[in-house]
C-alpha cells in the first residue's frame, strides 16, 4: 500500500514526485523569510538582471509599503502585509516584454 503524502491523495508515487517537482519549479521565495508561494503566470517573465534590464520585480505588499515610505498605506488595505505583488520597476510601454531577475531575488 501506498503510504505518505502520496497515499493523502490516492495519486502513485510517481504521480506524486511529478506533481510535487512542477510546483517546485514554479514556486518562488519572497522577502527572505523562507516560504514559499505559487504566483500565477509569474513563470511566464523573462529573465533580466536587477537594475539594468528588469522591469518588474515580484514584492509583498509590506515591502511595497516600506519602500514607498508610506507606513500608513497598510492600514485599511484589503491586502495582507505577505501577500505577493508584481510592481513595474519602469515604465513599461504597450507590447513591451516582461523581466525580472529570477536568480537575483
Amino acid at each position: 500500500s501506498a503510504e505518505g503524502p502520496a497515499a493523502l491523495c490516492g495519486a502513485s508515487p510517481q504521480s506524486f514526485r511529478l506533481a510535487y517537482c512542477r510546483v517546485l519549479s514554479r514556486a518562488v521565495t519572497v522577502d527572505g523569510k523562507g516560504c514559499i508561494g505559487l504566483v500565477p503566470f509569474y513563470d511566464f517573465l523573462n529573465h533580466g538582471r536587477l537594475g539594468s534590464e528588469a522591469n518588474v520585480e515580484l514584492l509583498t505588499y509590506g515591502q511595497a509599503v516600506r519602500r514607498a515610505g508610506d507606513a500608513s498605506g497598510a492600514e485599511g488595505s484589503f491586502l495582507d502585509l505577505d501577500d505577493m505583488l508584481l510592481v513595474a520597476t519602469a515604465d513599461i510601454e504597450t507590447g513591451a516584454e516582461l523581466l525580472t531577475g529570477y536568480a537575483d531575488a
